[in-house]
């Protein structure tokens, strides 16, 4: 049987919700919600009282049954907020579904059926009736009810449990943070900054969503993002549902290209939240800022001091280079890169060899890995090799600032003793360690201490020392004196 249906046009929206509950010194007790909102009492639960039968007592699998309120004529009944202070009087109740459409204990034994009851809480016209009298007791709008004396007119309040459910609020909180506070013009794209939407609670928050309120530099753009909940897309981040106590973040990788503009803090980042279903009071915490900085190799000036002159003692020829920071801010680390240099010179204190410019070059390069401040200078001292002593050589140097300090290579707990290093007269290099007689050890190179390679096959040690020499193809890619720099290490593989 359908139920009553009404206009809703000047329905006010209102949003309080109380949990009912009836004494179960009556026949019956009843607890469910009732909402102002959308005018309904949901009874979630129908217990009968100790020592009475449940011939009248719904199913499982009828609950919850939903009552809508309607005024005596027919129209629904905006029910107010402060429903806690307010009697339900004669000329509205919340109107249930019919008996028949209702699985009760008693299966389907027609009684009632066809008489217009239904399932109410208001008052009759003709008051209570006796747990034995089943005369029809009119609500308004001529529906009938069962059990009146089970719910209850403004006369039982006193005897109801009406206690005000709290609304629904959300306490949303935005933040972020700086992963990495310096960007490098022209330099490699870094995971900068992580958003970070909190929801304190005390209810969970529904279509939670996030907007970017700045805008980049030119040459500065976010080139990759990831997060944990939702989809980033033209600015917007939408997070979705976010639990109570539950954060959810996004992950920005941002690159400035060369042509940036270096600067303090002008890579500014803020998110500020735009959508939540859900009231959130205290809108202080909603929106979030932070700002990286730029640095550009433009801005620092290098400079030869002291072109390459011969020790003769060493037999190596010595420059120097002195680097000045024109940046606003710190430098973390620099490479001093070193070209124009002939084939049969080498930088002899290099840290290491990299790749350069573009096309991209492999070039040795000096590591000063400290901080240089603003308008600081460092003067870094040059070793280069040369066979024929020849002081004829150029260099010219290129700098590559970097974001962070590099990370040296780890070194190990214990060592190999080396009893001997030595570039030998053709170019082959020597190298002899401390080693355990009938032991098995590997012999590893690198260019960088970073990427090693392992040559084949591993040696034998016959004694307490161990000598090997790399002479290029075919234990070794190229000859030792064909490479920038080249470093190694011994392993050992079994002892006997």
């Amino acid at each position: 049987m359908a139920l009553v249906a009404w206009g809703i046009a000047t329905h006010a929206a209102e949003a309080a919700r109380y949990r009912v509950e009836l004494d179960s010194r009556f026949q019956v007790q009843w607890i469910g919600i009732l909402d102002t909102q959308s005018d309904t009492f949901t009874l979630e639960s129908w217990i009968e009282r100790p020592g009475l039968p449940d011939t009248w007592t719904p199913r499982a699998s009828s609950l919850p049954i939903i009552m809508h309120a309607q005024s005596s004529d027919g129209t629904r009944f905006d029910v107010p907020d402060e429903f806690g202070t307010f009697s339900i009087g004669s000329t509205w109740a919340f109107i249930g579904p019919d008996l028949g459409a209702i699985q009760w204990n008693q299966g389907s034994a027609p009684l009632f059926y066809g008489y217009g009851y239904r399932v109410a809480w208001g008052a009759t016209t003709s008051g209570f009736f006796s747990g034995t009298d089943y005369s029809p007791n009119e609500l308004i709008g001529g529906a009938r009810i069962i059990r009146s004396n089970a719910v209850t007119d403004g006369t039982l309040f006193d005897t109801m449990s009406i206690i005000r459910i709290p609304d629904p609020q959300c306490d949303l909180e935005a933040s972020i943070d700086i992963l990495q506070p310096t960007l490098v013009a022209g330099g490699d794209a870094s995971e900068a900054f992580r958003v970070t939407i909190t929801n304190k609670g005390p209810t969970n928050a529904t279509g939670v969503e996030l907007t970017q309120t700045s805008s980049m530099l030119p040459g500065v753009a976010i080139t990759a993002t990831s997060t944990s909940a939702g989809t980033f897309s033209g600015g917007v981040w939408t997070v979705g549902d976010l639990e109570s106590g539950s954060s959810s973040s996004l992950m920005l990788t941002i690159r400035a290209d060369a042509g940036a503009a270096s600067g303090t803090e002008n890579v500014p980042v803020a998110f500020a939240v735009t959508a939540v279903n859900e009231p959130d009071p205290d809108g202080t915490n909603n929106s979030a800022s932070a700002a990286a900085s730029i640095i550009s190799a433009a801005d620092t000036e290098v400079g030869v001091i002291a072109s390459p002159a011969i020790n003769l003692q060493s037999g190596l020829f010595f420059s120097k280079v002195t680097i000045t920071n024109g940046n606003a801010d710190p430098i973390p680390a620099i490479r001093l890169f070193v070209d124009g240099l002939p084939d049969d010179v080498i930088v002899y204190n290099a840290s290491g060899t990299a790749s350069l410019g573009s096309p991209p070059e492999i070039l040795s390069y000096l590591l000063y890995n400290q901080s240089l401040g603003p308008s600081d200078s460092v003067t870094l001292a040059v070793e280069f090799y040369r066979p024929s002593l020849d002081p004829n050589f150029n260099p010219t140097y290129k700098i590559d600032l970097l974001p962070v300090p590099e990370t040296p290579p780890v070194a190990a707990d214990s060592g190999i003793d080396v009893t001997r290093n030595e570039k030998l007269g053709n170019g082959d290099h020597l190298i002899e360690i401390a080693s355990i007689p009938g032991a098995t050890y590997a012999v590893e190179y690198s260019p960088d201490m970073t990427t090693w390679m392992r040559v084949l096959p591993s040696i034998t040690a016959p004694a307490n020392r161990l000598q090997w020499i790399d002479s290029g193809p075919p234990k070794t890619e190229s000859h030792p004196s064909a490479t920038a720099s080249r470093f190694y290490r011994f392993v050992l593989i079994a002892a006997p």
